[in-house]
């Protein structure tokens, strides 16, 4: 058995529609250990571990036999939680109002992964070919896409209203930041971010916040952010609630935050310490004031005001 290297590595682990956790069982390695070097932070990983790595990338999995992921990687992802909100505790995590995610009940699911063939608003190149950083920077600069884990996502163009609300979070964030003189940074899209740290996904978050200075490279942030907020629309609700959840739970990223303007709601994932997901605003949930989990909730972004003048522009 010849080992592989660690680009060959997150190749196949692409072709095989493997997650980070579902390598790990499948090694013996333990999760941590993988992530590490699959970021690159592990310089000179262990042979054993190296080999275990290479024979579960090269064995197929029994439960992949004959499924759909073992073809093309559809049906890989998992969601955060399958439930709805209804089912957690307290005031902040009570039902919310009808959405799309399901209109008739008016539960706020997150959709099962079975759904994640619904996302894609670009046809899969797996079997053909995984598109990397290159071909992504190749690309002409007025098309906008996302590349996650080798498959391009078009963008829509945002709207004034999206934009409006993007800058209010933005702005917030920097007052924080601007008082207290510490080392994050909060950005708004369009800022590529090379999440996995390899050459297979970058993608565009709404806003983000970035303490670790030296993930800044090239015009770019090499590694997952602290803090990420999408503002959903019509044409990223699934992938903002499914895929892309996904993907930032994989990352690393701490703290996760989907605005939903129609439904005057946020809701907040609190994925560094795998915490109950909370919902603010709506007819159920909690106020609109939202406090900042990675800055010890020292800072508050108080929607009231950004969701009535957004209510302005819609009219």
């Amino acid at each position: 058995m010849t080992a592989m290297t660690i680009e060959e590595m997150k190749k196949r682990k692409i072709e095989r529609g493997l997650s980070n956790k579902q390598l790990a069982e499948l090694s013996g390695v333990p999760l941590g250990t993988l992530q590490r070097i699959l970021a690159g932070k592990t310089r000179a990983p262990r042979r054993d571990t190296v080999e275990a790595l290479t024979r579960a990338l090269e064995t197929p999995a029994p439960e992949q036999a004959g499924s759909r992921a073992a073809g093309n990687g559809m049906n890989r992802y998992q969601p955060y939680k399958h439930q709805s909100y209804k089912d957690q505790p307290g005031p902040e995590t009570a039902k919310p109002a009808a959405s799309a995610a399901n209109p008739a009940s008016g539960d706020y699911f997150l959709p099962h992964s079975a759904d994640i063939q619904c996302v894609r608003e670009t046809a899969p190149q797996y079997g053909r070919r995984v598109f990397t950083l290159k071909d992504y920077l190749a690309l002409p600069d007025d098309q906008r896409v996302e590349l996650i884990d080798g498959v391009f996502y078009d963008m829509a163009g945002p709207t004034t209203l999206h934009q409006m609300i993007v800058f209010q979070i933005q702005r917030s964030l920097w007052d924080h930041v601007e008082k207290g003189k510490g080392p994050c940074i909060p950005l708004a899209s369009p800022v590529d971010v090379v999440l996995d740290n390899d050459q297979y996904t970058v993608v565009q978050p709404d806003v983000l916040v970035v303490c670790d200075r030296e993930k800044f490279r090239d015009g770019r942030v090499y590694g997952a952010p602290d803090l990420v907020v999408e503002v959903l629309s019509p044409s990223t609700r699934r992938k903002d609630i499914t895929l892309k959840l996904y993907k930032y739970t994989e990352a690393g990223v701490r703290e996760y935050w989907i605005v939903d303007p129609p439904a005057r709601q946020i809701i907040v994932f609190d994925l560094e310490h795998d915490g109950p997901i909370a919902v603010y605003g709506g007819p159920h949930g909690a106020g609109l004031k939202v406090p900042v989990s990675i800055w010890n909730k020292e800072h508050i972004v108080d929607f009231e005001p950004i969701f009535s003048f957004a209510e302005v522009l819609e009219k």
